[in-house]
């Protein structure tokens, strides 16, 4: 009968302390959840069936769905807070992420090593190039950056460097945009050959074997926008001799080259040494491609 009283006083700690825990991180909903938002149905037909999109409206960004929206935003930040081992958490965690550093997208270029780094402590990654007796230079100082740029954020969003090293293509971004421009810079001196050039997202830079110039992607020129939803209509490969401004050389809406499909991005690959250049065509997301 004891061991039973004793087991049975047990379970009730244990359950109790699992209890306490439970009410310490169990959130609470501050005033309750903002109402959901009332549905405006829009009706259209395609193809002879007929869809009816409930939320549209949202698009237009209203002042009373921007209102909605930071009243949701508020709401969860609320309950977020209210969790209460979650800010000591957050701490412990920053700590030990800070701890150390991450390298990442490394590249050979003659003999050296291209490499992104972001060293422990820091929010972005510096693009840097280590040379054959190991000493290390960091080519891009994407801090810098920002602090020149008035604390808007920047970003390495790719690179390339050339097949002997001596030059690196950079695609760098503000703001979180991923609007990348594309930029050449002298490695041995880390000083810009030529650049910047606008709508290189996604620019896929492609060295000559002799680096004097490149291949990259670029999107249409904003002038020829209709619509926001023809922003990536019409990209088109570019060839650049670093000197004169970059030349289209295939795309849709060039007249250049077999491409053409508006919604179909063209590439441009190297093939080292062999005097030789393949043309890809890539249809958005599909995993086909053409040559």
């Amino acid at each position: 009968m004891t061991t039973r009283v004793c087991c049975a006083l047990g379970v009730t700690v244990v359950l109790s302390a699992a209890a306490a825990a439970l009410d310490r991180v169990s959130p609470v909903a501050p005033g309750g959840a903002p109402a959901p938002l009332a549905a405006q149905p829009v009706a259209e037909h395609y193809f002879g069936a007929e869809v009816i999109d409930r939320f549209r409206f949202i698009e237009a960004k209203e002042a009373g769905t921007i209102a909605w929206m930071k009243s949701q935003g508020a709401y969860s930040r609320a309950v977020f807070d209210s969790i209460a081992p979650r800010a000591p958490y957050l701490q412990r965690m920053a700590k030990l992420g800070a701890a150390f550093g991450v390298i990442n997208s490394v590249q050979l270029g003659g003999t050296r090593i291209f490499f992104l780094e972001r060293k422990p402590g820091a929010d972005v990654f510096n693009l840097v190039v280590q040379e054959p007796d190991g000493t290390q230079r960091t080519l891009v100082d994407t801090a810098a950056l920002i602090a020149k740029a008035g604390g808007v954020p920047q970003a390495i969003d790719y690179y390339q460097a050339s097949h002997d090293g001596a030059r690196v293509a950079v695609g760098i971004s503000p703001g979180g945009s991923e609007a990348s421009q594309l930029t050449v810079l002298d490695v041995g001196s880390a000083r810009t050959l030529a650049g910047p050039i606008d709508r290189a997202q996604w620019g896929s830079p492609s060295w000559l074997t002799d680096g004097s110039g490149l291949f990259f992607l670029r999107l249409q020129d904003p002038a020829a926008i209709k619509k926001p939803s023809d922003k990536y209509l019409n990209p088109a490969a570019y060839f650049w001799n670093l000197h004169d401004a970059p030349a289209p050389i295939a795309g849709a809406a060039t007249g250049l080259g077999p491409v053409t499909d508006p919604v179909r991005f063209p590439f441009v690959s190297v093939v080292p040494n062999a005097h030789r250049a393949v043309l890809v065509e890539q249809n958005g997301v599909q995993p086909e491609f053409a040559s």
